[in-house]
């Protein structure tokens, strides 16, 4: 009956031992702090490793729970929308999506020409919903200079007036580089690629950079989209 009214359903479809460190973890905490659950029941060590054990439980009951999911899924209900998140990596970027297209509508919001910019940095990683998106990089300078002036004249920087999206031209701190093999800055625009009516910076691009960056983050970064090209 849930189903039926659900628009969407969402499947944890995490690995078993996910599910049972994490449902030992959770219960081990209650126990320690006396926290009642599932309608005022309290949690204890005897409980936690004797017949009614929610570990048992998670064990007796996954593959045939994993079955009836997939079978679901393989012939899903109409008009509804299914997602089935197999890892935290997945269900990172579910929750933070939502986030980014919101943002992502204040760039489409001011109707840049797509062959004259490519959003690059945090935002080529929000696209692809593994962080939450920052700013954009345009070629076309000269004319939002003259829209909406100069934010930064150290950085070559222009932040918008909803302080969402920020552009870096030709000449800018962020397109500068001395790096070898650097790709021109005209020809990370050409190889952007378009996703949902905007264009990115690749992700070979934008790799290329955060390799050769000596900042933690960026360093991170290349974990997030190395994961992302071998999943």
């Amino acid at each position: 009956m849930l189903f039926e009214k659900a628009e969407m359903i969402v499947w944890l479809d995490l690995p078993l031992s996910t599910c049972l460190w994490r449902s030992l973890k959770r219960s081990v905490t209650r126990s320690l702090k006396k926290e009642s659950c599932c309608n005022g029941n309290n949690e204890t060590f005897w409980r936690l490793f004797g017949k009614n054990s929610i570990l048992l439980w998670v064990w007796q009951t996954y593959h045939r729970r994993k079955q009836k999911y997939s079978e679901l899924f393989a012939h899903p209900p109409p008009k509804q929308q299914l997602v089935r998140l197999k890892s935290q990596f997945d269900v990172k970027r579910f929750i933070i999506q939502p986030q980014n297209n919101s943002k992502f509508c204040v760039v489409r919001a001011l109707k840049l020409p797509p062959d004259q910019y490519a959003i690059t940095g945090s935002g080529a990683l929000g696209i692809r919903n593994l962080r939450k998106i920052g700013d954009i990089t345009p070629s076309l300078w000269q004319a939002l200079q003259n829209t909406y002036g100069m934010t930064n004249e150290n950085q070559k920087k222009i932040v918008f007036p909803d302080g969402v999206v920020e552009a870096f031209g030709r000449d800018s701190l962020e397109a500068v580089t001395q790096l070898k093999n650097t790709p021109p800055f005209l020809k990370r625009i050409q190889d952007a690629e378009m996703i949902d009516w905007l264009p990115f910076k690749s992700l070979e691009n934008l790799l290329f950079f955060k390799k050769n960056s000596t900042h933690q983050k960026d360093r991170q970064n290349c974990v997030l989209i190395d994961t992302l090209l071998t999943s």
